[in-house]
């Protein structure tokens, strides 16, 4: 279940960048014009790969949410819920496009703060846990520089180009850091991931020591 959970998780990453790949394919010039990804859920030619991507992209990390509802552990409950609101974001983002009202585009604003948000806490959770290598460190620090680019390119227009390149990476490493703990989680300690009701069936059958 661990492994179809981490496969969902790729196929996310997979539905991203080819979300983002053929929107830029479409209108290269928007990645300089326009700041961020939602400006293609405003551009008519865009609009389809655009809901297929992201839409894909949520149902691949709200199915790999979903399996890891057998699974125990702190920081696996974290990680679930964590991806549960990245899909529910995602969905938001897709049904408030940012150009219609003003009330519109501060919920889309807000859609998009708690998805990367939650995305960073994560990050820097699974980094600073035991199961945190150098590699995740690294790969935190890419993350935060990542959000922490998105955030100067709401404040400075002249930083706008910036933004979807920041949100693909920022996206992508909280991705890479949840695969790679659930990975390395499960080789260094499978027990932690193991359903309790397996558990608690071998501990059931289990003979008693000096039984015959």
């Amino acid at each position: 279940m661990l492994q179809r959970a981490v496969r969902y998780l790729q196929y996310g990453q997979f539905c991203f960048l080819v979300c983002c790949s053929w929107c830029l394919l479409i209108d290269p010039a928007a990645l300089v014009d326009r700041g961020g990804l939602s400006f293609y859920g405003s551009f008519q030619t865009a609009l389809l790969p655009y809901l297929i991507g992201l839409g894909a992209t949520a149902a691949c990390l709200w199915h790999a949410a979903y399996l890891l509802k057998t699974a125990h552990g702190a920081f696996v409950r974290h990680i679930r819920i964590v991806l549960w609101i990245s899909a529910c974001c995602l969905f938001g983002i897709l049904v408030t496009p940012s150009f219609l009202s003003s009330p519109m585009h501060a919920i889309h604003s807000l859609f998009v703060i708690v998805l990367f948000s939650s995305q960073l806490w994560l990050g820097r959770k699974l980094a600073m846990s035991r199961y945190g290598l150098r590699t995740e460190h690294f790969v935190f620090v890419i993350q935060l520089l990542a959000c922490a680019v998105m955030a100067l390119s709401v404040r400075y227009a002249s930083m706008e180009y910036l933004m979807v390149p920041a949100q693909v990476i920022a996206g992508i490493t909280a991705s890479v850091l949840i695969t790679r703990t659930l990975t390395v989680s499960a080789r260094k300690q499978p027990e932690v991931l193991a359903p309790v009701t397996v558990i608690e069936e071998d501990i059931l059958t289990k003979e008693p020591s000096g039984s015959s």
